[in-house]
């Protein structure tokens, strides 16, 4: 069974909201879909990040790009450690950011456009 983890910044935790619903609702499937709460998570030097077993677990990475996605440690953290284990990455756009907000180690992945359908499908 294939399993996921969502990767996303605090400012973001509405789009990890809206994909839980879509979770508990059927509308992704039956893939668990597990995620660290980004206030758990250590605020200091990128170095010191812990990578989740949930993340370094999971069959694919959902990463939810918000404005400034790219800016923030722990998500390129987590992406550095998807990408090194070999992780299929999906990304998905949360309202409001941009193309600039992509982390560079995702921009040459397509976009997932944030729907159920499109999500599931991707899963």
């Amino acid at each position: 069974m294939t399993t996921a983890f969502i990767s996303y910044a605090a400012v973001d935790k509405d789009a990890h909201d809206q994909i839980a619903i879509w979770q508990r609702q059927g509308l992704l499937g039956r893939v668990p879909i597990g995620y660290e709460p980004p206030d758990w998570r250590p605020t200091d030097f990128s170095d010191r990040f812990p990578t989740s077993s949930q993340l370094t677990g999971a069959d694919k990475v959902i990463l939810v790009v918000g404005e400034k996605t790219n800016k923030y440690l722990q998500i390129g953290t987590e992406l550095d450690a998807a990408i090194a284990a070999g992780q299929e990455i999906i990304w998905v756009k949360n309202p409001g950011a941009a193309s600039h907000d992509v982390p560079s180690a995702a921009a040459a992945i397509p976009e997932t456009p944030f729907t159920a359908a499109d999500l599931q499908g991707a899963l």
